[in-house]
């Protein structure tokens, strides 16, 4: 799996990376700490950039099974600053990773990155800490409160319709499940099915974003997501 922090403040990002890595591991390593757990691999700049070269040797190290943890756990500090070579030799990495593998890649803006690396992960558009908010939420998409009969009759208009009204429904379900993920990692609760729905609607997203059979595609996906906390028909 690949986790995407954005904040402009490189202090915040590193805080809630502590967060993210205690939440994957199942751990409360302290800040110190991170850097002395034999299956957290850093990434840092050289010379004002990340070359493939150091991309590469980041592969090399991710390849075996974890030493002690869940997880070897990939960590790109500013990934902003991946030349493009080296962000076309990582994607290939983030499609085909094995489940005992998560990346972590922190950077300062999306724009900063590929749209190709960006849509392989979960994003997590990090707050400051002392801005007491409420924790961000979106509506549930109306696709997702129907039973199957209705769902496929929705599904049966969609794909009459142009495909960029599609991709911005499947943008709207996607954003929906990123904010259960940050709800769920923040709660300390687990995330595997929410991650897998996300997995799920992106590979739609990008299927019919390459011109495939709209109205299979999303019968495929919606028979797929994880309905449990989600109370489909209720």
């Amino acid at each position: 799996m690949t986790h995407i922090v954005v904040h402009t403040n490189p202090a915040v990002r590193q805080r809630y990376l502590l967060k993210l890595v205690n939440h994957l591991l199942q751990k409360e390593f302290t800040d110190s700490q991170l850097y002395n757990i034999p299956d957290l691999h850093f990434v840092n700049e050289k010379n004002g950039s990340i070359g493939i070269e150091i991309v590469k040797e980041l592969q090399k190290q991710m390849i075996y099974k974890p030493f002690n943890e869940i997880y070897q756990i990939g960590v790109i500090s500013q990934a902003h600053l991946l030349t493009h070579e080296a962000q076309n030799a990582l994607l290939k990495t983030l499609e085909e990773q094995p489940e005992t593998t998560a990346y972590i890649l922190l950077l300062d803006n999306e724009k900063n990155v590929l749209e190709t690396i960006l849509s392989r992960g979960v994003k997590h558009y990090v707050k400051e800490q002392d801005k007491k908010k409420e924790v961000q939420t979106v509506p549930k998409p109306s696709i997702l409160n129907f039973n199957i009969i209705e769902q496929f009759k929705t599904i049966d208009t969609l794909s009459q319709q142009d495909t960029k009204e599609v991709l911005e429904l499947l943008k709207g379900i996607q954003q929906f499940f990123r904010i259960q993920l940050r709800g769920a990692i923040k709660n300390n609760e687990n995330i595997d099915k929410i991650y897998r729905n996300i997995e799920i609607v992106n590979t739609a997203y990008q299927r019919i974003k390459a011109n495939g059979n709209k109205k299979l595609v999303l019968e495929n996906m919606i028979m797929q997501i994880d309905y449990s906390n989600l109370l489909r028909g209720q």
